[in-house]
């Protein structure tokens, strides 16, 4: 799972320099969006189906998702 989170770093790296670089004009704005963009949504399905993945029965391993909960929705094995 580390290697997901490498390449949203460098894409989101890679979006910042984008935008700090405005002097290229507007492909560089458009590509630090498009990275941006994307950076987002692999990380926001990898978020989903992380806890998607600890909500349907991660309990034999007893690993929990500490690192994003949804506002308050905590899946706890207590049953």
């Amino acid at each position: 799972m580390a290697l997901w989170r490498f390449g949203v770093l460098v894409l989101w790296r890679f979006g910042v320099m984008a935008f700090r670089s405005l002097e290229f004009g507007v492909w560089s704005l458009e590509f630090g969006v498009w990275c941006l963009v994307f950076g987002v949504l692999v990380f926001g399905v990898e978020i989903f189906s992380d806890t998607a993945i600890q909500r349907h029965g991660n309990s034999a391993t007893g690993q929990h998702d500490h690192g994003s909960s949804w506002g308050g929705y905590h899946h706890h094995n207590r049953y």
